[in-house]
């Protein structure tokens, strides 16, 4: 006999989302999503968000929006998911290993301190297990150190670290919403910060340089209505990726 001992919470709540979706007859990157992103905002307290098809796709993103040369070193833990490192490598960076505590799995700041040396331009700690990383002493070494803290909150959507949401104590938090996550749209990510300078271009580089996405090329062009707008019209302003939520995940997520 077998017994499953995880499944998604999912139900009714989500198949009226879904079938607003199905109604509008809008599947893709709309509405959804950008309501999706705003309740997310409200909830851990950020000032933007930005949805995407994985964690994977918003810690390549995370990486990308700060532009660091290429050959700078993150500091990622030794123990986590392949994702983690391998964001560091699309951006052609060089990921550098951190020792993790043997309790809690999570990133030894006194062996990140060992390991840091002036090439180091950011720090990837990771949430496990439900034990976060001290991020008030890691927002310390940073500061001093000039290093950039990306969050991976993969495994602890919604968990918290001193009353503060986890994924708001860094300049960017990185979430999951994969099937087995802690919360699930089936598959996605989502993008977070107090910084919209820094964020918002990054909507374009997760609908392949795309400077608007078809929702609201749809809504603005020619002047007609949203079913039979010219929504083929837009510029690609730099080079993206094809990493956008769609409205059925974030009908899950919402």
């Amino acid at each position: 006999m077998n017994i499953r001992l995880f499944k998604p919470s999912v139900g009714e709540e989500e198949l009226a989302n879904i079938r607003e979706v199905f109604d509008r007859a809008w599947l893709g990157n709309g509405p959804m999503v950008v309501k999706f992103e705003e309740a997310w905002s409200r909830y851990i307290g950020c000032k933007i968000s930005v949805g995407v098809n994985s964690a994977t796709a918003a810690l390549h993103l995370a990486l990308t929006a700060f532009h660091f040369p290429e050959g700078k070193k993150v500091l990622v833990p030794a123990i986590t998911f392949a994702s983690t490192a391998t964001a560091v490598l699309y951006n052609r960076l060089i990921p550098v290993f951190v020792d993790v505590d043997p309790e809690t799995v999570s990133m030894d700041l006194d062996d990140l301190q060992r390991k840091y040396d002036k090439d180091c331009v950011a720090v990837i700690p990771v949430h496990n297990g439900g034990y976060p990383v001290p991020m008030d002493r890691l927002m310390g070494i940073a500061e001093k150190l000039n290093l950039k803290v990306i969050e991976d909150c993969a495994h602890c959507a919604g968990g918290g670290y001193k009353g503060k949401k986890l994924g708001t104590w860094g300049h960017i938090g990185c979430f999951s919403f994969e099937e087995k996550k802690c919360m699930t749209t089936g598959d996605g990510g989502m993008i977070c910060s107090d910084d919209v300078d820094l964020i918002e271009p990054l909507k374009a580089y997760r609908w392949v340089g795309i400077d608007k996405d078809t929702w609201r090329r749809a809504k603005k062009a020619s002047g007609l209505n949203e079913n039979e707008a010219m929504h083929w019209h837009y510029e690609i302003s730099v080079l993206g990726y094809k990493y956008n939520m769609n409205d059925l995940a974030a009908a899950i997520g919402l």
